[in-house]
């Protein structure tokens, strides 16, 4: 889950989300994603994210296309 009731909306700006995808293109270290895996009613077992939603919103983009469009990596 990437919008739990704890989990802040996105709110990096181009320029940070720009220097991770850097960081990964050159193949730095990056932190770690912290999930906590739950049993879901209808869904079985799901994942929420307790660390790590800006990081994966911006790869995510990235990866789709919507990479921080005009800004160089």
């Amino acid at each position: 889950c990437l919008s739990c009731r704890f989990q802040r909306e996105y709110i990096w700006d181009s320029k940070t989300g720009s220097k991770l995808v850097a960081t990964v293109l050159l193949g730095l270290i990056v932190p770690p994603v912290i999930l906590y895996k739950r049993r879901h009613t209808t869904l079985g077992h799901v994942y929420d994210v307790v660390d790590g939603k800006q990081r994966l919103c911006t790869l995510v983009s990235f990866v789709m296309g919507a990479c921080l469009v005009g800004h160089t990596v």
